[in-house]
C-alpha cells in the first residue's frame, strides 16, 4: 500500500523480501484457500442452509488477512526503526504525497 510505497527502493526491496519469506512459509496457503472456496460453494448449495458455515469461513478469512497485514505492519515498523530522523522525515513526506494521490482518483 501507500506505506511501501513512499519506501525507499531498498526498503522496498527489504519489505518485499521479508513479506516474500514470511508467506512462503504458509505454502499450504493456495491449498487452504481452494478448500475454503469450495466449502463455501457446498454450504450455498446446501439444503438446509446453515450460515453458520459461511461464518466460520469468513471469520477464517479475517484471521488471515489480520496475520498477512500484522507481518507487514511489524516488517514496516523495522525498516521505520533503523531510519535517521532525516529518512523519517523523508519517508513521511514521501507517504503524504503518495496518500494525496491516491485520494485525488475518481
Amino acid at each position: 500500500g501507500p506505506f511501501a510505497d513512499a519506501m525507499e527502493r531498498g526498503d522496498r526491496a527489504a519489505l518485499r523480501d521479508r513479506m516474500r519469506g514470511h508467506l512462503d512459509m504458509h505454502a499450504t496457503d493456495r491449498r487452504d484457500r481452494a478448500a475454503a472456496t469450495a466449502e463455501f460453494l457446498t454450504a450455498l448449495r446446501a439444503d438446509p442452509f446453515d450460515p453458520a458455515v459461511i461464518e466460520s469461513l469468513f471469520q477464517s478469512e479475517r484471521d488471515r488477512a489480520a496475520g498477512i497485514m500484522a507481518e507487514g505492519q511489524e516488517a514496516i515498523l523495522e525498516r521505520i526503526k533503523t531510519m535517521s530522523p532525516e529518512q523519517r522525515r523523508a519517508f513521511a513526506d514521501r507517504l503524504t504525497t503518495r496518500i494525496r494521490q491516491g485520494n485525488a482518483r475518481p
